[in-house]
């Protein structure tokens, strides 16, 4: 059951991972065709990153909670 639980969180850190990077991936993607320095976040996209990077540090804590 242990192993299973930590398979689990596993896939999903890899998953977050993936999807955070594509997330920002496009943000500076933007921030090129705007000719800005940073990346370029809507409202939209900034929350979305942000709750994925909270649920990603609970992930992180679960798999290891030390």
């Amino acid at each position: 059951m242990e192993t299973n639980h930590y398979a689990t969180l596993h896939r999903k850190k890899r998953l977050l991972e993936g999807l955070i990077r594509a997330n920002m991936a496009e943000a500076m993607a933007l921030s090129d065709r705007e000719h800005c320095p940073t990346p370029v976040l809507s409202g939209g996209s900034f929350r979305s990153i942000k709750a994925m990077l909270m649920e990603y540090a609970e992930v992180l804590t679960r798999m290891d909670p030390q």
